[in-house]
C-alpha cells in the first residue's frame, strides 16, 4: 500500500507526491509520483534500500527536477535505524544522487521540512536527539543547508532553554517542521519546543 506525507503543485500546474511505499515484502520505500492537473499518474518512482525508507517533504528544484527528504534505516551509520535522507531526481523521477547523515551515536530522526534558496541550495529542517541518562534523550531542532550537488554547506543545531519557577533554566526539546527563506536571504523556521 502507499502513505503519503505531502503533496505539492508543480510548475507545469501538475501535482507531486511522496511517501512511503510498502510492496510484498518486508521493505518500505520512499516514492515519488507525478500527476497531470486533473491528477492523472503521469509515472511513479521508487527509490532506497532493502529496510524501511520514506519520504516527508519535497520541493521542485531550479533545473525542474525533484529533492525528496525523510529517513532511512538501509543506509544508516550507527545504532540507531534513521538517518536524514534525501534524493535528488530530475524532472521525469530518474535518480540523480542520494545522500543520508547520520552520527553513529545519536538518534538523526527525519527530515521534515525543505525549502530551496536562492542561492540554488536547500535547507533541510527537523531534529536530532541525544541519548541522555536513565533511557532519556533530548532533542534539538536542526538545519542543514546543501549545495546543488548534496554536500553540506552547514549543519545546525538549536537547544532551547526554558526558565523554571525557582529561576533555573532547563534545556527542553524542540523540532523544526518548516523552513522559508525570507527575501533578504535569512531564514525563518517554525517548530515546537
Amino acid at each position: 500500500f502507499i502513505n503519503g506525507n505531502i503533496c505539492i503543485q508543480t510548475l507545469d500546474g501538475g501535482f507531486a507526491l511522496t511517501g512511503s511505499y510498502h510492496g510484498l515484502d518486508d521493505d518500505t520505500d520512499m516514492y515519488l509520483i507525478r500527476t497531470d492537473s486533473a491528477g492523472n499518474l503521469l509515472w511513479m518512482r521508487v527509490y532506497g534500500g532493502n529496510k524501511v525508507d520514506d519520504g516527508y517533504c519535497l520541493v521542485q528544484c531550479p533545473d525542474n527536477g525533484f529533492l525528496i527528504g525523510g529517513e532511512s534505516g538501509s543506509f544508516h551509520t550507527g545504532i540507531y535505524p534513521d538517518d536524514w535522507y534525501v534524493v535528488k531526481t530530475d524532472s521525469a523521477g530518474n535518480f540523480e544522487w542520494q545522500k543520508n547523515f547520520g552520527h553513529p551515536t545519536i538518534n538523526d530522526g527525519r527530515i521534515v521540512g525543505m525549502v530551496t534558496t536562492a542561492d540554488s541550495c536547500y535547507v533541510l529542517s527537523g531534529q536530532i536527539s541525544y541519548d541522555m541518562v536513565l533511557s532519556e534523550s533530548l532533542s534539538y531542532s536542526r538545519l542543514l543547508k546543501l549545495d546543488s550537488l548534496g554536500e553540506v554547506v552547514w549543519d545546525k543545531q538549536y537547544e532551547e532553554t526554558c526558565c523554571q519557577s525557582n529561576g533555573n533554566t532547563d534545556t527542553i526539546d524542540s523540532y523544526f517542521y518548516s523552513v522559508i527563506e525570507n527575501p533578504d536571504g535569512t531564514l525563518a523556521a517554525v517548530g515546537m519546543k
